[in-house]
């Protein structure tokens, strides 16, 4: 299970990650692991990295289907366990005909599962995948963007780090109650096949307990590609993509598949960190990662808007924002 906020900073072995202080210069002490070398199958660790707004005492993992129905749980509309599948298929199956009808691009294959459910992410449609990046600089930009959008009803924001090789090498064990065919699968889905995917995930033959594996469409999107992202991908729809995390590495640690870290957090308290982050955005942006250089389209450009709302407050009261990179955010905008 992940571990709560209060107790993150014990990550990796112990060693401390403060609250305090610059923003950049912990984000790179977070990131420096001098005490991993290759393990005894030779593999050096590779990491990816989602960053996350901090709502609550414990990171949680949501993919927008989760998100949508704890909405939609709100306004009394409730989905149980059992129709979740169904409600998702229904999701999919309307994107996909609205999708063909639009003739805003060519459609991939019917049948190509992943490069649908990768589509609905990219026009934010509720879908089961859960996007991460190779890159940790991009995490820490989504992190920081969310914190600025979210109008400061959260208490701060995070970047999450997974062990992306944790997978294959807890896939190569085969998970307790998993046949194995179960690898098979999993290297016809690497290959981009298709039935394998729908086989796996959809209807989860072979699978006696819930999965997470990374995964990336083979049509990959301009966007995709400029974050360096992949999509992280739960077997089973019924239960929320925390669930199916907790339960396939606890089913994994309890079994003796796997011993190691395989999970780290960095936190930033958005009181206590609000000049850090301020600079960390600024030098960001000198990093080339900034919005329209991720999202180099439209919808993107418009997403910009938001987060230089501040600017175009100053610029129409006269009163200063406080965050001075949004004048050369502007100036390189305009250079576009």
């Amino acid at each position: 299970m992940m571990r709560p906020l209060s107790s993150a900073k014990k990550a990796r072995g112990g060693r401390a990650v403060s609250r305090q202080g610059d923003v950049m210069e912990r984000f790179r002490r977070f990131l420096d692991r001098p005490e991993e070398k290759r393990d005894a199958s030779g593999d050096r660790p590779e990491w990816i990295y989602r960053g996350i707004l901090l709502r609550s005492d414990r990171e949680v993992l949501k993919s927008s289907f989760d998100l949508a129905l704890e909405r939609w749980k709100r306004y009394g509309f409730e989905v149980g366990a059992n129709r979740r599948r169904e409600l998702e298929l229904q999701l999919f199956r309307d994107f996909q005909r609205r999708f063909v009808l639009s003739g805003l691009e060519n459609p991939p294959p019917k049948q190509d599962i992943l490069t649908w459910f990768a589509l609905m992410r990219h026009y934010l449609v509720a879908a089961r995948l859960l996007d991460f990046s190779y890159s940790p600089y991009v995490a820490l930009f989504m992190a920081i963007r969310q914190l600025l959008e979210d109008g400061g009803e959260s208490r701060g924001c995070a970047v999450i780090a997974i062990r992306r090789n944790v997978f294959d090498r807890a896939l190569q064990a085969s998970p307790p109650g998993s046949p194995k065919k179960l690898q098979v699968d999993i290297d016809r889905i690497r290959a981009n096949d298709t039935e394998a995917f729908k086989s796996l995930f959809i209807l989860n033959r072979n699978l006696l307990q819930p999965i997470i594996y990374p995964v990336m469409p083979y049509d990959l999107n301009r966007r995709l590609a400029l974050q360096q992202g992949l999509f992280l991908c739960p077997s089973h729809i019924g239960l929320s993509f925390q669930e199916n995390f907790d339960r396939f590495f606890t089913g994994l640690r309890a079994a003796g598949k796997w011993e190691g870290e395989y999970y780290d957090v960095i936190q930033f308290d958005s009181d206590a960190c609000a000049a850090g982050l301020k600079h960390a955005f600024d030098e960001l942006h000198r990093m080339n990662i900034y919005d329209i250089s991720l999202f180099p389209d439209m919808e993107g450009y418009a997403r910009s808007l938001m987060t230089r709302m501040p600017l175009h407050y100053e610029i129409a009261t006269g009163k200063e924002h406080g965050w001075p990179f949004y004048e050369k955010y502007l100036e390189r905008l305009k250079q576009l």
